[in-house]
């Protein structure tokens, strides 16, 4: 059974629905199946809802966790409507790789690591950046991001890229045993962006194989694993510590 989100006094709520209802409305959560494996999807229409990236509060301090996501946001007027973790991180919540908030790069990019590196997901080549500019959201190479001089109003990159050009990360092994929780980011037009969190332990081909084969996303971008969560509304979850979020929100109008 699938699953569709409407929204009732701000609130998400799953209902049944067809699995090609998913992108009939503009903020839709399913939770679908592939290979034996649930999946939750947030689908988001940027026309319709904000898709933002946040790292730290006021005072500079790491945000760190939904819960205080969540509050800082209601601080500025704003409400969450559903979170992820972004991209890998590294000790004291700093991120490992690029980082663009509001249109201000945060932290570098990062160009370390090796083709299929088995070092660390996020050095195995080719890896990539998720990035929403005026022309909309985006996966590349990271080789790539920099060929197109772009200014992004946010940027986010991880490793391994799970798809590009239509086609799974050629260094992923189909019966790998290597299962964590996993989520990931995909794009379908540049208008439409899925957001994918595992319910079970699966291996990267797996979750790669349900962005290509069911979402039908050209380009997608995992983000990390074993820790990664999304939530709903999320007041009170304190459950992981994260640098970057990514935020879903009601869209802002002067944007």
């Amino acid at each position: 059974m699938a699953y569709k989100a409407v929204i009732l006094s701000h609130v998400l709520l799953f209902v049944p629905t067809a699995l090609s209802a998913l992108s009939q409305t503009p903020l839709a959560l399913q939770r679908m199946e592939h290979l034996n494996v649930a999946f939750d999807v947030m689908y988001v229409d940027l026309r319709s809802y904000s898709l933002e990236l946040h790292w730290k509060d006021e005072e500079g301090k790491p945000l760190a966790t939904f819960a205080r996501l969540y509050q800082y946001l209601e601080r500025h007027n704003r409400r969450l409507l559903f979170a992820t973790n972004a991209g890998i991180y590294d000790e004291g919540l700093v991120p490992h790789g690029l980082h663009v908030q509001d249109g201000q790069q945060l932290a570098r990019i990062n160009r370390r690591g090796s083709k299929c590196s088995v070092t660390s997901n996020f050095h195995m080549k080719p890896n990539g950046i998720f990035f929403v500019a005026k022309d909309g959201a985006h996966v590349v190479e990271t080789e790539a991001y920099d060929e197109r001089k772009t200014h992004p109003f946010l940027a986010t990159q991880s490793g391994p890229l799970l798809v590009l050009n239509n086609r799974i990360n050629p260094c992923f092994k189909e019966r790998s045993h290597s299962a964590y929780i996993r989520n990931g980011i995909g794009v379908g037009t540049t208008e439409e962006v899925y957001i994918v969190v595992s319910e079970a332990p699966v291996n990267l081909y797996t979750i790669a194989s349900f962005f290509k084969d069911i979402l039908h996303c050209p380009n997608a971008l995992y983000l990390d694993g074993a820790i990664s969560s999304s939530c709903v509304e999320c007041a009170g979850d304190e459950r992981f510590q994260y640098a970057g979020m990514l935020a879903v929100t009601h869209r802002d109008k002067g944007r």
